[in-house]
């Protein structure tokens, strides 16, 4: 067909003159898309070589500077009394207004 060696395909030899490369994709990676660094990374990784230190100071949460309290005292903190079924009464932290206007809405929302 008139080839020769080292000279490209075509009339007038113009054609490529090496053989096309394999595939070497990987993943959804176009064809023919290399990126040496990424590949170099890959095949290199040592888990022994990689250090991540995060500093991270918590602005929002105090410092405690007493010590937390004893087990005996807080243990004395425990209240055991017979099982509670309703919580009308518990107005201790809430205004009665607002527990009352909760618990009917519970109710509305049960039946």
């Amino acid at each position: 067909m008139g080839h020769r060696m080292g000279e490209g395909l075509g009339k007038h030899g113009q054609g490529i003159k090496v053989p096309i490369e394999e595939s070497s994709q990987k993943g959804r990676r176009g064809l023919g898309f290399t990126l040496p660094t990424l590949d170099v990374a890959s095949s290199k990784f040592n888990p022994e070589m990689e250090v991540v230190s995060v500093e991270e100071e918590v602005e929002w949460f105090p410092t405690q500077i007493n010590a937390p309290p004893p087990l005996y005292e807080l243990d004395s903190w425990l209240k055991i009394g017979p099982k509670k079924l309703v919580i009308d009464d518990e107005i201790q932290f809430c205004d009665p207004s607002v527990l009352q206007n909760v618990l009917s809405s519970k109710v509305r929302i049960l039946f």
